[in-house]
């Protein structure tokens, strides 16, 4: 019976010493995490360095195709068929964050609600394939972008 208590007081002696770390260690690993991702949102909050980066890291087809489609951009008369191209050409290299920084380009050259609107939607729906550090950087942007539909259109309430 005596070693039956001596088990139980040893049991709960260690359960509350398990309690103890979790709760310090608890306390502790925010604290950290939270300075990491404040330094990693601060080293990536321009949008247009995130673009410039991986417009850099395109392999040499890529980058060509590129090129052809930005000189078509700058001679063309439909501005909107040429940013929709650009947008396609991101989509289809998988960057949906550049996708969406082209989307808001156009937006700008071409200011209606609706592409501000597709604008923020972009940017939106970029969160889900990005890494965590740049979600803030991508709901500001979206933000901005539908900011700037309700400028125009006031009644849209989408």
């Amino acid at each position: 019976m005596k070693s039956v208590n001596k088990i139980q007081v040893a049991v709960i002696a260690g359960a509350f010493v398990l309690v103890v770390l979790l709760l310090l260690l608890n306390t502790k690993l925010p604290q950290k995490n939270e300075q990491a991702a404040v330094t990693t949102t601060a080293s990536v909050t321009d949008v247009n360095k995130f673009v410039e980066n991986i417009i850099a890291s395109l392999d040499k087809t890529q980058k060509q195709e590129f090129v052809k489609l930005e000189k078509k951009l700058s001679s063309s008369a439909n501005k909107q068929k040429a940013f929709e191209e650009i947008i396609h050409f991101f989509d289809s290299a998988r960057q949906p964050i550049v996708a969406a920084y082209y989307m808001e380009q156009t937006a700008s050259a071409i200011p209606t609600d609706s592409n501000w609107t597709y604008a923020g939607a972009r940017y939106y729906s970029a969160i889900q394939f990005s890494k965590s550090e740049n979600h803030a950087m991508l709901y500001q942007k979206a933000i901005q972008c539908f900011e700037k539909t309700i400028e125009i259109n006031p009644n849209n309430t989408d």
